[in-house]
């Protein structure tokens, strides 16, 4: 009898474990400081860990909200109310309802297509590819991320079979890699989605002081285009790939034309300039300004209700601007929930009544011990590259952030620039498939891309993200931020 090579389903093994953590790691002695609240929450903690990577999502996030019931921070009915009544849960819900609004209007893929064809990217090759990159960027980012990058990669085979290209060949390596490298400079660049509205929801929830989204972008947009361009760069230098056949193409006539914008679609494009007017301005204006002050008793959560509200009022040839009910029908309820347990998490973690804060000093100060601020943001940058090629991107951010502040007490730090440290390096998931479902697809891409291939230009990607963190982060957001 042939073997049979099913893999079997382990599901309820994990599940056992996941419970076993939840439930039965707080009976376990205590270690420091660290009280038998402390020892619950940390068990609770691993098996939220053990959960997201092997089952999923939502299962485990629930899961742990029910423990966090009784750990000793308060009642089930407490925690609930204390993950889903979170400003970033809520903000995040209205966000992605925006977003949805923006991908069903078609806007994004107009604005795409307009920019790749103008003709005075023609007989330059380096100029057209990196436009091209930001714009995949920007499609995958503000459109529905996997279905951006495949399109994205169908256009690149299309123009290298046009101009000659076969598979493996350095430019279409480059470039199919460079929709990966391109969604994670762009999304360093937008502070209200994914894992940058998660981490700065951490430390504002963690300090009670956020960072404005206009001061974090005046960061962050120079150093999402820095690495970018740096990726393009670093690849010309190192891997000298032909660009000649690009030289007389006229990419026009293989995109094709871009199409009229609608009316359906210019109304979208303005309303969510508003949105993100709503967002920025108060930035630009004094503390004391009437803006300012509605702006903060609204909160980001209102602020985007608000613009839902107002664009369902508006509509365009008989229907709603924003199909609520459509629109909420896309939501990711799996990594909305896990959001909301991250949240609630991090309130509960470092809480006195657990003691790890304590413990986690105590353990790491003396290592710490003579050095200045700088040192403890490099160490916290360098660990958070590690971990988030081989964890969930969003948990290492929240994990270090938290950390980070734990040890800021001992030592004079700007942790606000820290935070934007550690959203760079959560961003540098580039070396394994267990790093990003979007890395399982470039080791999974056989047919155009060498895993050899991917591997090294992961590696020299990583290089970009620390020359990026240490200079454009640390230089900038030491200005801006202080």
């Amino acid at each position: 009898m042939e073997k049979s090579t099913q893999k079997k389903d382990l599901t309820l093994l994990h599940m056992i474990i996941i419970i076993l953590l939840m439930f039965g790691f707080g009976y376990l002695p205590t270690v420091g400081t660290i009280t038998t609240v402390g020892m619950k929450t940390l068990g609770i903690f691993i098996g939220l860990l053990y959960g997201w990577s092997t089952i999923g999502m939502l299962w485990p996030s629930i899961l742990g909200i029910f423990a966090f019931g009784f750990s000793g921070h308060g009642t089930v009915k407490e925690m609930l109310a204390m993950a889903f009544s979170n400003d970033i849960f809520i903000f995040l819900i209205f966000i992605l309802v925006i977003l949805e609004m923006l991908t069903d209007s078609g806007a994004v893929n107009v604005i795409v297509n307009f920019f790749l064809t103008r003709k005075s990217l023609e007989g330059h090759p380096w100029i057209f590819s990196f436009i091209f990159l930001l714009s995949s960027g920007l499609l995958c980012i503000f459109g529905q991320a996997f279905a951006g990058i495949l399109l994205c990669w169908s256009m690149i085979e299309t123009l290298s079979q046009k101009v000659g290209y076969k598979p493996y060949d350095k430019y279409p390596t480059m470039m199919l890699i460079g929709v990966i490298i391109s969604a994670s400079a762009v999304q360093l660049m937008v502070p209200f989605k994914g894992i940058c509205l998660v981490i700065l929801g951490t430390y504002a929830t963690m300090t009670g002081n956020a960072i404005s989204y206009l001061s974090y972008m005046a960061v962050m947009i120079p150093a999402g285009l820095a690495f970018l361009a740096l990726y393009l760069t670093f690849f010309k230098m190192i891997f000298k790939p032909d660009m000649k056949p690009l030289e007389t193409v006229k990419v026009s006539e293989i995109l094709g034309t871009t199409p009229p914008v609608t009316k359906r679609q210019k109304a979208t494009l303005l309303a969510f300039g508003f949105f993100l007017a709503t967002l920025l301005i108060p930035g630009c204006l004094p503390a004391t300004s009437p803006i300012v002050t509605l702006t903060n008793t609204l909160g980001s959560s209102g602020l985007t209700a608000f613009s839902v509200i107002l664009f369902m009022m508006i509509k365009i040839d008989g229907e709603p601007l924003l199909d609520f009910s459509k629109q909420a029908r896309h939501l990711n309820w799996s990594v909305t929930f896990m959001v909301g347990v991250l949240m609630m998490m991090t309130s509960l973690i470092l809480a006195e009544s657990t003691g790890i804060r304590e413990t986690v000093i105590t353990l790491l100060s003396p290592v710490l011990a003579g050095y200045s601020g700088f040192v403890l943001l490099v160490v916290v940058f360098m660990i958070s590259i590690v971990l988030t090629n081989f964890m969930n991107n969003m948990v290492v951010g929240v994990i270090m952030t938290s950390i980070l502040l734990a040890l800021s007490s001992t030592l004079e730090v700007n942790t606000a620039v820290g935070v934007l440290m550690i959203i760079t390096a959560s961003n540098a998931a580039f070396l394994t498939p267990a790093a990003a479902p979007t890395v399982a697809m470039l080791f999974a891409k056989k047919d155009w891309l060498k895993g050899k291939d991917v591997f090294r230009i992961g590696f020299m990607n990583v290089s970009i993200i620390i020359l990026i963190g240490l200079t454009i982060i640390v230089g900038l957001g030491s200005i801006i931020l202080t």
